[in-house]
């Protein structure tokens, strides 16, 4: 008689087993992402650039620049807090609009982050919480929390020792890995100290590139010396016309199963260094044994100065985002007019034209590829500039336009983005 309630109870045990097994399997994980993901980033976007940050950081480079010091010994890097800001604006957005900011203590620094699971900067949202605490070597990791799920002490060393493991095996961080001594945090400022050698910038910039990268670029570099040959030296010749077999050759690969951004990267990049007259080897000190293309001159709208500004623009807008490109554009005419060529509004049309260009081939690069290999005209992607005013000095950029913040100057860039917007590749 008493076998049945036995029965019972073990069934009743079973059951709950079997809930609890569930919980775990299914319920858990689901209660963990629930905890992990938000519906909105903790971290703000980064403001907009300003020429005054991009005049700051270039002469903090400058001055910490490692070739012009003598090899060998520490050398030191202090950087404020608003220049570390800048610096991790521009790094993360290269990762679907991820932000990052960071607060600087002594001995410690609180490092957030906020990344989109989706394009376009599209929720849930991954908001990670870091607090990083300075040792004698590089800092160690002191807290983590993901969304509302703090992480216990045992889960972030495995997730450090994880991240360890697989980022050691990256070049660019390895090499990065063996320079850096120190890193050290005070209140307001971030001081890094490290160790350059005779061969560091080499190994730096090789390491710059894995080797399916190198190939790429390898590759498309070959095609630049094989459409380069039938013209004479110094020979002029349109971007439109240069553009499109690279873009067919890009557009073959990516349906062969190439990535097609990093095709467009790739392409976009030896354009730029040949309409800035410069070698690949200039950035990849490994290509110094690849043959070089003829010098010929790409222009846009018969010129070779908007091509640079144009390809260069593009480039700059695939690193780091559009506002980047457009930010340096901005700080370098600014630069002229101080004792250069003058402040140009034309350029800055080119700019904003490669801008374009750039975050077209970052949101749509198979689009990109298809409308380029169709040969489109010029006018199709380069504004008018035939009407823009440039050489202007500073004098006379604050006289008629009231300086970067007077409103003949936003009138002229509204102007500038009009015409831009309205180009059809970009329609």
């Amino acid at each position: 008689m008493t076998a049945l309630p036995r029965r019972s109870q073990l069934g009743r045990l079973l059951r709950r087993t079997l809930w609890l097994m569930l919980f775990l399997g299914l319920g858990l994980p689901l209660l963990l992402a629930m905890l992990a993901l938000q519906a909105q980033p903790s971290v703000s976007p980064p403001p907009a650039l300003e020429g005054a940050q991009l005049q700051q950081a270039s002469e903090v480079l400058r001055q910490n620049d490692p070739r012009q010091l003598p090899p060998g010994g520490l050398r030191v890097v202090r950087l404020s807090e608003a220049q570390l800001q800048l610096l991790l604006g521009r790094l993360v957005n290269r990762y679907r609009e991820a932000r990052a900011t960071a607060q600087l203590a002594q001995h410690e620094a609180l490092v957030e982050a906020s990344i989109p699971l989706r394009e376009q900067g599209a929720g849930p949202w991954l908001n990670i919480h870091a607090r990083l605490q300075e040792t004698g070597n590089l800092p160690r990791l002191r807290q983590l929390r993901i969304g509302h799920l703090p992480l216990p002490t045992w889960a972030s060393d495995w997730l450090v020792r994880w991240l360890t493991e697989r980022l050691a095996a990256q070049a660019e961080l390895r090499v990065a890995g063996e320079l850096i001594q120190h890193i050290g945090f005070a209140p307001g400022q971030l001081e890094m100290s490290y160790e350059w050698k005779p061969d560091s910038l080499k190994k730096a910039l090789n390491a710059r590139w894995p080797a399916a990268e190198q190939a790429r670029l390898q590759h498309y570099n070959a095609l630049l010396v094989k459409l380069c040959e039938p013209h004479l030296s110094g020979t002029p010749v349109s971007v439109a016309d240069v553009m499109p077999p690279f873009f067919a050759e890009a557009l073959r690969r990516s349906q062969a199963g190439e990535d097609p951004r990093l095709e467009n990267r790739a392409a976009f990049l030896i354009l730029a260094l040949q309409a800035a007259g410069e070698h690949t080897s200039r950035l990849l000190p490994a290509a110094s044994s690849w043959p070089r293309a003829r010098p010929m001159i790409l222009t846009a709208n018969g010129r070779d100065d908007f091509s640079q500004h144009l390809l260069v623009s593009v480039v700059l807008a695939i690193e780091g985002g559009g506002p980047l490109a457009d930010a340096i554009g901005i700080y370098k005419e600014v630069a002229d007019s101080r004792g250069g060529s003058g402040f140009s509004f034309n350029d800055l049309a080119a700019d904003q034209a490669g801008a374009h260009l750039g975050l077209y081939s970052e949101r749509d690069p198979v689009g990109l590829q298809r409308r380029l290999a169709a040969h489109p005209p010029e006018r199709d992607f380069m504004p008018r500039t035939e009407d823009l005013p440039e050489f202007l000095s500073a004098e006379t950029l604050q006289q008629q336009y009231g300086g970067l913040q007077g409103e003949g100057y936003r009138r002229m860039m509204a102007l500038i983005r009009q015409r831009v917007d309205a180009l059809p590749l970009y329609r």
